[in-house]
């Protein structure tokens, strides 16, 4: 069945009885707009247990904000993600599987977007017109419409794949351009859908946790194409210090391979079926039965800086259960893990209302793009994961002391999809460090910054 996410009534598709797995091929880019009925929507559908499979979008080179006096096209210069994608309520719904796309060769999509709240990968194309052995070279063949290609000026008809006059009848219904990670998100609601098959009644942790420990990752047997190195270069406005826009590959506390561009890897069909019917032998799996809970930092202040803003460290701490309050007694197994960023916001260090830092502290949008590009987020679990949520130059809109005002109850929870099955304690610290070109509000950030890690104790 299809519906019109955009329209239609979220509740009543999230609860809808006969709903196994939901493909979303939609994304939002640079809005840091609040729609409680994306987030309700999303609980709604892991309270009915729908898996809800999301395109994670294809913005990789694009750039919003074209000031070029507060703002350089750097990220497509380094070739590293231009867009922070955790801006809308839509892209920060929690338990969401995001998908990424590959292409032909069996490496990232060159429009894929990437982020530490990606899930896995699939099959997503280039554009289909170069040669065979170039990036762009295929996509996927699917079906066109009813239509050939002399009746309708369908928008590819021109590809060498179509422009083929041996071989016309059989390709005259098909396109081999369909491309995005709007096909790659119905390939992985597909691997879903054979999982959810093989073992009726499998819960949605149970399926993100099969999908993670059986996708393709670059150790994987056949599967070298995946491997990228991390991604460094110079910055200059910050003294040109080296600074690393993505960890490429790495190993999680729990053994699990991670990496922002593909998330836990290109989801396996075959491998997931076979872990989906032997699930209850796996303890991981089997104790996923079950909904996780949500236990948050309680440590008050958690955020200090030495510098007046520039440099903050934040020390999330202290651990209750959020149901409860109580302190859980065993470890805590990971299965999800947010930070909320509502209080995110600058403090101008002058009163010259030409200040580039002053206008970001007003949301003007000629400071604000600027010192977000700028800005960079990174994580370290207990287990020493060490996390880039927002690289540099990557860009995002959001300004904290706006959002409080339309938004005053409103949170923003950032996710981070890497800490899989990593043990926590209640005691444990997660470290998130802020680097920035304009002073951080200590005061703002302090007021309701926290950590929400869900998932299991024993």
């Amino acid at each position: 069945m299809s519906f019109d996410f955009m329209k239609a009534s979220h509740g009543s598709v999230a609860k809808y009885p006969s709903l196994n797995v939901v493909n979303a091929s939609i994304s939002y880019d640079s809005s840091y707009a609040y729609e409680p009925d994306f987030e309700s929507a999303a609980v709604a559908l892991l309270e009915n247990n729908t898996a809800y499979v999301k395109s994670m979008g294809n913005s990789f080179g694009n750039i919003t904000y074209q000031n070029p006096k507060y703002f350089n096209k750097t990220c497509v210069e380094y070739n590293v993600n231009c867009m922070f994608k955790q801006n809308s309520s839509l892209e920060r719904s929690m338990y969401t599987i995001r998908a990424g796309a590959i292409n032909s060769l069996g490496k990232k999509s060159s429009y894929s977007s990437t982020g530490s709240n990606i899930w896995v990968s699939a099959t997503g194309g280039e554009f289909g017109y170069d040669d065979w052995d170039s990036d762009s070279s295929a996509a996927i063949v699917t079906t066109l419409s009813r239509f050939t290609p002399d009746q309708y000026d369908d928008w590819d008809k021109l590809s060498p794949w179509r422009d083929n006059n041996k071989k016309y009848k059989e390709r005259q219904f098909y396109t081999h351009t369909m491309n995005g990670t709007s096909s790659s998100s119905p390939s992985v609601a597909g691997v879903s859908a054979l999982v959810i098959q093989a073992k009726p009644g499998i819960t949605v942790p149970q399926l993100r946790y099969i999908l993670a420990v059986t996708a393709n990752n670059d150790r994987t047997a056949g599967w070298s194409s995946l491997s990228y190195s991390p991604v460094e270069h110079s910055v200059p406005e910050y003294n040109s210090e080296n600074i690393t826009f993505d960890n490429g590959w790495y190993t999680n506390g729990a053994g699990l391979r991670f990496s922002n561009y593909y998330g836990y890897g290109v989801v396996n069909a075959k491998k997931a079926v076979e872990k989906a019917l032997d699930c209850n032998s796996d303890d991981l799996c089997a104790k996923r039965a079950e909904l996780p809970d949500d236990y948050v930092s309680t440590n008050s202040r958690p955020c200090v800086s030495s510098d007046g803003g520039y440099n903050v460290t934040c020390t999330f701490t202290g651990f209750k259960g959020v149901e409860n309050s109580e302190t859980p007694s065993s470890e805590i197994e990971v299965d999800n893990m947010r930070v909320n960023l509502v209080s995110f916001g600058y403090t101008s260090e002058t009163t010259d209302s030409t200040d580039v830092c002053y206008l970001a502290s007003r949301a003007s949008y000629d400071g604000l793009p600027y010192a977000n590009s700028l800005l960079e987020i990174k994580m370290r679990s207990p287990s020493g994961t060490d996390t880039v949520i927002k690289p540099v130059y990557s860009n995002w809109d959001f300004e904290g002391h706006e959002y409080a005002k339309d938004y005053p109850d409103g949170d923003f929870m950032i996710n981070t999809s890497d800490y899989l099955a990593e043990k926590v304690a209640a005691t444990d610290t997660f470290t998130m460090k802020f680097k920035s070109v304009c002073p951080i509000d200590l005061d703002f950030l302090n007021s309701k910054i926290s950590a929400v890690v869900t998932g299991y104790t024993d």
